[in-house]
């Protein structure tokens, strides 16, 4: 019974519903990447931009099921994502995040 315990594969984190495709958006490149890693470290496809500009790029030409947007974006702020895509039929669903207080 132990050997059954220890061939035992971690359970993948992705939920059934299609959440496999995320874009991290942030200007600040070490909050990026280090995002973007974790989440492909737990099985997720990661995608990312540093500014709306570069997410809206990668909106028009990749499937994307989750975005994790930045308050504070050098040309406009994640509200402003929001309420640019929210309007798609198809649009992601989206989270956001500040490192400001």
């Amino acid at each position: 019974m132990n050997g059954d315990l220890n061939n035992r594969r971690e359970p993948s984190i992705v939920p059934p519903m299609s959440l496999e495709r995320i874009l991290v958006v942030d200007d600040d490149p070490l909050v990026r990447r280090t995002l973007a890693e974790l989440l492909r470290r737990l099985g997720f496809v990661t995608l990312d931009a540093g500014n709306i500009s570069g997410a809206e790029t990668t909106l028009a030409t990749e499937k994307v099921d989750l975005v994790f947007a930045d308050v504070g974006l050098p040309d406009g702020s994640g509200e402003d994502l929001l309420a640019r895509i929210a309007s798609n039929q198809d649009a992601p669903l989206m989270v956001m995040m500040t490192g400001q207080g």
